[in-house]
């Protein structure tokens, strides 16, 4: 049975981390877990680009909306991708409001506003 010993250089959520991997026997199960780490990172990134078009596909049908229907109608349509967490939603529609893809409706502010 091969010994595996792994000492991270640089950590981050960047694909291509830089990882050291001192083994004993087989050298291909290394390669294999320094990919899964990558594709781990960019399964995650795609997810939010998923998350973020949905969003302003349902925006832009609707014009305004409120918190609840929008996550509702989010999760409707991503469903056969993925489950999307309240973490997920949350930080992608503050991702949005930032770059002024959104707003939040001035009187409430659980309502969204699309901005053309």
């Amino acid at each position: 049975m091969a010994q595996i010993y792994c000492t991270i250089l640089h950590s981050s959520d960047e694909p291509g981390e830089l990882l050291q991997w001192h083994y004993h026997d087989d050298c291909t199960v290394n390669i294999v877990m320094a990919i899964t780490v990558t594709v781990a990172v960019v399964i995650t990134r795609v997810g939010d680009v998923h998350a973020q078009e949905a969003i302003v596909k349902i925006l832009k049908m609707r014009k305004r909306i409120s918190n609840a229907a929008l996550q509702t109608e989010l999760v409707e349509i991503l469903k056969n991708m993925f489950l999307p967490s309240k973490k997920m939603i949350k930080e992608q529609i503050e991702w949005l409001i930032e770059h002024r893809y959104m707003r939040r409706d001035e009187d409430n502010i659980n309502q969204f506003i699309y901005m053309a």
